[in-house]
């Protein structure tokens, strides 16, 4: 039998070749061996491919709920400040102001839902570790979609084998775990955009429900970043398959109500004009290029980066998506798309690309199960000995990569400022903050989680120590702390250390952080 015919075989019914033939499970297992009938359990509800998917499942979110919390880090600035510090000046009444939201150029959706959890979880403790712990989670347990899409996609394409390693690639691979707990509107935007090009590509004709649905999907992908709608433009069209009115109107049409709703109202009711998040932050950003003030890259940068990430992986992973492209225009088009149109931007982030990477996980999980199934053909052994192999090599390629020297800095980032606003945190005799190290090294109210006011007056050391009188804590690390302050080295939970003075603090006489950020245009 050719390998065309093989996949014939499998488009008919994926599931018939990979049907589990093993031993019976739960109570029917038991049943075999005891000489009474057992009643029917759990188990044997299930066959034998689902239940190891749902224990992949587990694994994957305890995976990364537990490097979430080993490795205490913010992957960006944006992260903290725009998100989760607004969400805490919402909830809780402090917050560092950067200059996006003094432009009113962020939506608050995200802001607003981080700020219900942070209130909901305040009222069992008011540690800050317990709600960043809850989003982490939440994140982290949305963020397993991926997997489960992963899954259904490979397994309509190729078969249940192909459809298990697609869900086992993208559970281990290290850059989800490294992304999933994390409120970047890159990574929510990820699992929303695989699910609706999943729902919008499997949609029949005359399925209504499901080409609206991926339209919804299609709608908040744009609400949480707007910057991928050639994404969202692509996956339509492709999905569409020349059915302008049948199919690609429904999914249009839905894609209106969430920007409408999130981008119109919000932003009307929050900022002052409806849509204003998206076309002042573009306006702004792109054609005033305040963006570039953060950095110019080169129209080859995410190249450059996948090859820095990617590194000794960079060919076997290239070849393996080559060899699962076939008959998958959608899992082609969509990250082509997400490159090339980011591409043309000024400044650009590894990041911005994130939710391009699902879509060639997927491609190389079916290029894997299509080398392990010619591998078995040339040398005969155990059925599944090739594949194990193969996925052996990707579990020890994600370890790698995750501990390279590209990599390895990412699992720390800001951590030594979290670790010292944490121990800050349980001061109870703080009563304000000064900074001698750049104001983004303090993880802002989020983690500081108290009522006092912050100083920083970034180069100007003379005009922080002529407001000392106003707070009785400063953050430095020891080659910037001068001597004869009057602050006494108290700890150094991390490179940043605790200075404190006895005393208590005078009323602000001066701006606090957020006005210091204003009149540097930060």
């Amino acid at each position: 039998m050719t390998d065309d015919t093989v996949e014939q075989s499998r488009s008919v019914d994926p599931s018939v070749s990979d049907r589990y033939t093993g031993l019976p499970l739960g109570a029917a297992a038991a049943s075999v061996a005891l000489p009474y009938p057992s009643r029917p359990g759990l188990l044997d509800r299930w066959p034998g491919w689902a239940i190891g998917l749902a224990a992949l499942i587990v694994f994957g979110v305890l995976l990364r709920v537990a490097l979430g919390l080993a490795f205490p880090r913010i992957p960006h600035a944006d992260e903290l400040f725009q998100y989760y510090e607004q969400a805490h000046r919402l909830a809780f009444g402090q917050g560092m102001v950067p200059w996006e939201y003094r432009e009113g150029i962020r939506s608050w959706l995200l802001p607003g839902m981080l700020a219900g959890l942070m209130k909901a979880v305040s009222w069992v403790s008011d540690d800050p570790a317990a709600y960043l712990g809850v989003s982490k989670t939440l994140w982290s347990a949305l963020s397993l979609s991926i997997p489960v899409t992963a899954f259904l996609w490979a397994r309509r394409a190729s078969g249940l084998t192909a459809g298990l390693t697609a869900a086992f690639i993208t559970t281990v691979w290290f850059e989800l775990i490294y992304y999933a707990p994390t409120a970047l509107t890159e990574s929510i935007a990820t699992s929303l955009l695989l699910i609706g090009c999943w729902l919008a590509w499997t949609a029949e004709t005359v399925d209504r429900r499901r080409l609206i649905a991926a339209g919804l999907l299609f709608g908040l992908v744009f609400v949480f970043r707007f910057h991928l709608l050639p994404a969202i433009l692509t996956a339509a069209v492709v999905a569409s398959r020349g059915d302008w009115r049948g199919r690609l109107r429904p999914m249009l049409l839905a894609g209106l109500a969430p920007i409408l709703l999130c981008n119109g109202l919000l932003d009307w009711a929050t900022l002052g004009w409806p849509f204003q998040s998206v076309l002042k932050n573009f306006w702004i950003n792109i054609v005033e290029e305040k963006s570039r003030s953060f950095g110019v890259m080169p129209w080859g940068f995410y190249f450059e980066e996948y090859a820095r990430v990617w590194s000794w992986w960079l060919l076997p992973m290239g070849a393996l998506i080559l060899m699962g492209v076939r008959g998958q225009p959608m899992l082609v088009a969509v990250p082509v798309a997400i490159i090339l149109s980011h591409s043309f931007v000024a400044h650009k982030e590894y990041r911005f690309v994130l939710p391009a990477l699902p879509f060639l996980l997927i491609l190389a999980a079916l290029g894997t199960e299509r080398l392990a199934r010619r591998l078995g053909e040339l040398f005969p052994g155990p059925r599944w000995a090739a594949l194990g192999v193969l996925c052996a090599a990707w579990v020890l390629a994600s370890g790698l990569l995750s501990v390279s020297d590209r990599w390895r800095p990412e699992w720390f980032q800001v951590a030594p400022g979290i670790a010292t606003t944490t121990a800050l945190h349980d001061r109870e005799a703080l009563c304000g903050l000064g900074l001698l190290t750049p104001w983004w090294d303090l993880p802002g109210y989020t983690t500081l989680h108290r009522d006092v006011p912050v100083f920083w007056f970034g180069d100007d050391t003379r005009r922080l120590w002529r407001s000392a009188r106003t707070f009785n804590y400063v953050m430095a690390r020891p080659e910037q702390m001068p001597p004869n302050t009057g602050y006494r080295l108290e700890s150094c939970p991390s490179e940043i250390c605790l200075y404190r003075r006895p005393g208590q603090c005078s009323p602000p006489a001066d701006i606090t952080v957020s006005g210091s950020m204003a009149e540097r245009g930060m």
